[in-house]
């Protein structure tokens, strides 16, 4: 009784708040084992992946390509890399860098995950791909990145109360779901490999909360001081200055992918 107790009090991270990461982190995990062995075995998912990406691959018009390549440039790593700087910068100036360490741990942490992952099973890119890229298809890294980034940010504006908790998890699952949609449309991956990255990146993203959240309930930050004017003009400029960056990448991403052949459009 004294242990179950334990596990569910809200007084220390030990309690409920660890309980909670560590059934998250059991089902992601399972999920992702259950999924890579249908993948290396060809069990049914593998026959799913392939009737999906000729089904999506019906559907492209040249407006649907547009639309989506702009919308899959948000798990391009150069983007990510822009916003993060960006929101580093604005906790940086709203004095909170107690986040950085939980995001950026998130990140880094992510994109290593999935290079030794594509590496280690190696599968290639549906046959219907629409844009050729060099690395391998299992997990996508997009949707990794978007599950960890946009995840993380979740929390971030729920935690600090910058908008409300509805409001947060409508723009940020929109967000990530968007970018693993872009990702099938464009046929540059299959629906496991979309699955298997937002399990990557969740969980990165749940580490992330769990390190900074450890430290906030040991002690938390004292009160930031009121904005300043000067304060305030520094995060509009880096707000502008991040826009103009983002329009930049998305453009180059969207414009300097090479088109395969056997990427078909629907007229």
């Amino acid at each position: 009784m004294t242990f179950l107790q334990n596990r569910l009090t809200l007084t220390r991270f030990s309690g409920l708040p660890l309980t909670i990461c560590l059934a998250a982190v059991s089902y992601f995990v399972l999920l992702y084992l259950s999924t890579v062995l249908d993948v290396t075995q060809g069990g049914k998912i593998v026959r799913v992946d392939d009737a999906l990406a000729r089904f999506l691959s019906d559907l492209r018009t040249p407006a649907i390509i547009r639309f989506f390549s702009i919308v899959t440039a948000f798990g391009y790593w150069g983007v990510v890399l822009a916003l993060a700087a960006t929101v580093s910068m604005l906790l940086w100036l709203d004095h909170m860098p107690r986040y950085l360490i939980g995001m950026w741990v998130a990140l880094l942490g992510n994109q290593i995950s999935v290079t030794l992952i594509k590496a280690t099973f190696a599968r290639a890119r549906p046959d219907l791909a629409y844009y050729s890229e060099s690395s391998y298809s299992f997990p996508s890294g997009h949707s990794a990145v978007s599950a960890a980034f946009f995840g993380f940010l979740i929390y971030l504006v729920i935690r600090e109360r910058f908008a409300s908790t509805g409001t947060a998890l409508a723009i940020g699952t929109l967000a990530i779901l968007a970018v693993g949609m872009s990702r099938l449309i464009l046929g540059e991956h299959y629906l496991s490999d979309v699955l298997n990255g937002y399990v990557v990146g969740a969980l990165w993203a749940l580490l992330g909360i769990w390190l900074l959240e450890r430290g906030r309930l040991i002690a938390d930050p004292p009160m930031p001081p009121p904005q300043s004017r000067w304060r305030n003009a520094a995060k509009l400029a880096v707000m502008a200055v991040c826009v103009i960056v983002v329009w930049g990448l998305v453009s180059h991403y969207q414009h300097n992918l090479p088109i395969l052949p056997a990427g078909r459009v629907a007229p």
